[in-house]
């Protein structure tokens, strides 16, 4: 827990080979599984060259996804992805 607000599970890698959607139903498990009253739970799945975030609503049990962002081919997707992590921790921030 980070000031009590932000739960932190590391993942074993998954091989950048292996399509990153993969990794989403091991994400979502955990998540599902987090010790945390909050509606809203958030998540990063990640192959080395492409990440997804996930957005978990525990209250219905129904999650989104982003854009896949590919982070070794395009530098605008890298910054936007650092952008997505930015928000999420001005998020708990506000809490």
């Amino acid at each position: 827990m980070v000031q009590e607000k932000l739960w932190i599970l590391t993942i074993e890698s998954k091989p950048a080979r292996l399509d990153v959607t993969v990794g989403i139903p091991q994400a979502l498990t955990y998540l599902l599984s987090a010790p945390t009253s909050q509606s809203d739970l958030f998540g990063l799945v990640s192959n080395g060259r492409e990440a997804i975030f996930l957005k978990l609503d525990q209250t219905s049990n129904q999650y989104a996804r982003s854009m896949t962002y590919r982070l070794l081919e395009n530098e605008q997707e890298r910054v936007q992805l650092l952008q997505g992590l930015k928000a999420i921790g001005s998020l708990i921030q506000a809490d």
